[in-house]
């Protein structure tokens, strides 16, 4: 059996339709029966079904089967193949009259299987089930035999639809669908009885994974606890699930009421803003689960009256903390780049200064916008990019991400309108911002970047506090959970002399909290290349191997710059720590120049200009001021140069200097500058004048900035 869409007798006569999978189809209904004007959405859904060559269709807005086919001049035989359609529908009128049912409606699950409801002689309903049997007389059988657990479906399951509602019946996703727009799904056998445990299957769970979904359940005891089980198989599969509760938008609903009997009440039109509302007023769903008899509900939020729960003694929480290392459920591992970034988790990459972190996140994130891979690492999963920066702005952040082959379209960020940073001075974004988690709702991002960590930290946090870091990094790793996707902090390394693991700035518990941590850093061996490695320092498993690089000015835009992957190597924190001491050990083994070229005495003598009775500075803010007055980021063993130089200084120039442990340090002044201290005082260099002999203005033209 062939069916052509374009050519078929009654499919050829309809308009604005657009396919929605295979065999499934969308377009405007034909019909003036329940449209006052010409139906300009798609309310008609067409679907075809090569087993028994049948075309089912069906109006979202209520139109009888046979006006719509007779409005375009055709006729219900029309819809069916090889007269097996009068099959189905004398089947289903037989099944009727003998029974003493009355026919309601017939929804089509596919493969030639049908879920009939009729209504008793009481008028309550009942269902039962219709497929193709060649052995049979009629081609039909009335049974369920050989059915594939597969959600009804109004609307699509496809890509390009990533939101879905799910609801206890087939009217209800048919309602939903046809106010909405919003694919509804529902489980074959609904949520009635007492073992409803068994009524959601994998197939389902497999439907619906990756998509954001909305479980909007009936208001009776069965829908709650229904609606739970399909949270507990949902979480972890799913981007993100969120429950429904209709009594927020309907306080009246009357026992067993649903999103129908919403409508019913209602109307379309109302309906529609109460399903803002439902969006607005959704919560989280969380696994809920019995253990030794003790259930707390928390993944359904009921209204306050009716959440009333016992207050749970010490050994009933123990009880419900502990579980059985064979209950963990098994989820597996995902990564955007494996194992750099990994799925539901948050890294951090820490950087030197000079290397381009912002670049580096700008050029990782371009390739996760189109799903190419990294120097051969594949890319598992592609999508948006929410950009969090308040270090550079947004159009160099644009053109590195074109310049890298990004998708611009695919990244959200922070606007800089006018209007936009009015609302940033009253409304300070941090982790634990509300607003921060709706940009993430929207967005619905794979990655999320914040530049620099320190500025997203709430009001008050001293980030060198383990105990104040860790509570401060709570609720990024809960939004990577949650919204299951992967977020990247960027920080400065200090200029420590230690391990990578230990240049990261503030607590250990920014490395120690992530789940993988990169440095990014020059390569010793390798400055005049102005090449740089990404050194991955930590991860949960293996670490994976170093990442080599170089910023390059665009061709053309000679502005802004992009970056060059170079390749993956085996080099590892220990290899970098080898290279350093090596490039040190070459230093030491050189005589240093007693010239006024040295960097420490250029920096001696700027810090002696503007401040001439002398200062005491920290051996941290010495080192920033070594790099402000040189313009150079090499580091330098500070104590052991002055050690050298001490004594020439002060036959030359009458100037002493040395590094002691550090008292009170007070404000200075640099470049004529006023330098506030830094809160690090292990150590200071003092300067002073020994003698009263001037500074040559030789010596004193030597110092950038000075001359």
């Amino acid at each position: 059996m062939s069916f052509n869409f374009n050519t078929h007798p009654f499919t050829s006569k309809l308009t604005n339709v657009k396919q929605r999978g295979a065999n499934r189809w969308e377009c405007s209904c034909p019909c003036t029966q329940n449209h006052k004007h010409a139906d300009k959405t798609q309310s008609l859904s067409v679907s075809y079904d090569p087993t028994t060559d049948n075309i089912l269709i069906k109006c979202h807005a209520g139109c009888d089967s046979k006006e719509i086919v007779s409005a375009v001049g055709c006729t219900i035989s029309d819809l069916f193949g090889n007269g097996q359609g009068h099959s189905l529908m004398n089947s289903v009128s037989w099944y009727a009259s003998e029974n003493g049912l009355r026919f309601g409606d017939i929804y089509q699950y596919g493969n030639g299987y049908f879920k009939v409801r009729f209504y008793d002689s009481d008028g309550e309903k009942t269902f039962r089930w219709i497929h193709a049997d060649a052995t049979k007389k009629s081609g039909y059988a009335w049974n369920k035999k050989g059915f594939t657990p597969r959600l009804y479906v109004a609307g699509s399951l496809t890509s390009d639809n990533p939101m879905v509602i799910v609801v206890e019946g087939e009217k209800d996703a048919d309602t939903v669908y046809r106010i909405t727009g919003i694919t509804a799904v529902s489980a074959d056998d609904g949520a009635t009885h007492g073992d409803a445990g068994k009524k959601w299957v994998h197939e389902y769970t497999d439907q619906l994974t990756g998509k954001i979904v909305y479980i909007l359940y009936d208001n009776d005891e069965s829908g709650r606890n229904f609606a739970q089980i399909e949270a507990n198989n949902l979480i972890g599969k799913a981007t993100s699930v969120k429950m429904m509760d209709i009594l927020t938008v309907w306080p009246e609903c009357p026992e067993k009421g649903d999103i129908t009997d919403l409508a019913d009440t209602f109307g379309d039109e109302e309906t529609k803003k109460k399903f803002d509302q439902l969006f607005d007023t959704a919560t989280p769903a969380i696994m809920e689960e019995s253990i030794n008899g003790i259930t707390v509900r928390q993944a359904t939020e009921q209204p306050a009256q009716q959440q009333a729960q016992k207050e749970l003694t010490p050994a009933e929480i123990a009880k419900l903390l502990l579980q059985n290392l064979s209950d963990v459920k098994e989820q597996g591992k995902r990564y955007i780049f494996k194992p750099y970034l990994p799925i539901g988790k948050f890294s951090i990459l820490n950087a030197d200064p000079g290397v381009g972190k912002t670049k580096v996140a700008s050029a990782m994130a371009a390739l996760v916008t189109t799903g190419s891979p990294l120097l051969g690492i594949k890319c598992e999963r592609p999508g948006k990019v929410l950009l969090f920066s308040m270090e550079d702005d947004a159009e160099d952040f644009k053109h590195t991400v074109r310049a890298c082959g990004g998708d611009v379209t695919q990244i959200a960020t922070i606007s800089e309108e006018d209007d936009a940073l009015k609302l940033l001075k009253k409304h300070k974004l941090t982790y634990d911002s509300p607003i921060v988690e709706e940009m993430i709702k929207l967005v619905q991002p794979v990655l999320v970047i914040f530049d620099p960590y320190q500025k997203y930290l709430p009001k008050g946090v001293d980030m060198n506090r383990s105990n104040e870091t860790s509570d401060a990094l709570a609720p990024v790793v809960r939004l990577a959970k949650q919204y299951d996707c992967h977020i990247m902090i960027i920080g400065h390394n200090t200029k420590a002399q230690t391990s990578l693991a230990y240049k990261f700035m503030g607590s250990q518990d920014f490395l120690g909290e992530a789940r993988s941590g990169m440095s990014v850093v020059r390569d010793p061996e390798r400055v005049r290349e102005q090449e740089n490695l990404i050194i991955h320092v930590k991860s949960n498993n293996k670490t994976g191997k170093a990442i080599r690089y170089r910023i390059e000015s665009i061709p053309g835009n000679e502005d802004y710059a992009r970056i060059e992957w170079l390749g993956l190597e085996d080099y590892t924190e220990a290899d970098y720590a080898k290279s350093q001491r090596q490039k040190l050990k070459e230093l030491d083994g050189e005589k240093s120049p007693l010239t006024i070229d040295n960097p420490i005495v250029q920096t001696i003598f700027a810090l002696l200009k503007d401040n001439p009775d002398g200062v005491a500075i920290g051996y941290e803010d010495f080192k920033d001021a070594k790099d402000e007055v040189t313009g150079s980021f090499a580091e330098i063993r500070i104590e052991p140069e002055i050690s050298k130089i001490s004594a020439w200084l002060d036959t030359e120039y009458g100037v002493g200097v040395s590094v002691r442990t550090a008292s009170t340090l007070k404000d200075y002044y640099l470049k004529g500058v006023l330098h506030r201290p830094n809160k690090n005082k292990d150590r200071q260099v003092l300067i002073r004048r020994n003698r009263n002999v001037d500074i040559q203005q030789q010596a004193m033209s030597g110092i950038p900035g000075n001359k």
